[in-house]
C-alpha cells in the first residue's frame, strides 16, 4: 500500500491539472500571429503582448496551484516532523509572494499599456 499511494496520488495531481488546461485549449485567445508581413502596427504588438502575458499567467497559476497542493500535502503528511511543516509553510510563502509579485507586475504592465495607448480597444481580455 506504502508504494501504490505515491504513484497514486501523483496521478491524481496530474488529471486535476491537466483537464483544466486541456479545456483552455478551447478558449478563443488570439495567435501569437497577429498580423502578415509588412503589414503589423502598433496595436498587433500590443495584442502580441497580451497573448504572451495570458500565457504566462496560466502557466504560473498550473505551477503556484501545484505548489500549493505540494505543500499542502507535504504539511499533512509530516506529522511530527518540523524540519517537513517548516518546508511546507517555506514553499506556502514563497509561492504566494511569487504569485503575488507576479500579478502586481502584470497590473503595472497593464497600467502603462493603457497610459501608452489611451484606447480600452487593445485591452479587451480584461473585461
Amino acid at each position: 500500500m506504502k508504494k501504490i499511494l505515491p504513484k497514486l496520488t501523483a496521478s491524481f495531481i496530474l488529471v486535476i491539472f491537466l483537464l483544466p488546461f486541456v479545456t483552455l485549449a478551447q478558449d478563443n485567445a488570439p495567435s501569437l500571429i497577429v498580423c502578415n508581413g509588412p503589414d503589423c502596427k502598433f496595436e498587433h504588438v500590443i495584442q502580441l503582448a497580451q497573448a504572451i502575458m495570458r500565457f504566462l499567467i496560466y502557466i504560473s497559476t498550473f505551477i503556484a496551484s501545484a505548489l500549493f497542493i505540494y505543500a499542502g500535502i507535504l504539511y499533512t503528511i509530516a506529522g511530527d516532523d518540523s524540519s517537513k511543516v517548516s518546508k511546507a509553510k517555506d514553499i506556502f510563502k514563497n509561492v504566494a509572494w511569487g504569485y503575488i509579485i507576479m500579478l502586481s507586475a502584470w497590473v503595472i504592465v497593464y497600467t502603462l499599456v493603457k497610459g501608452l495607448t489611451n484606447n480600452d480597444t487593445y485591452l479587451k481580455f480584461l473585461k
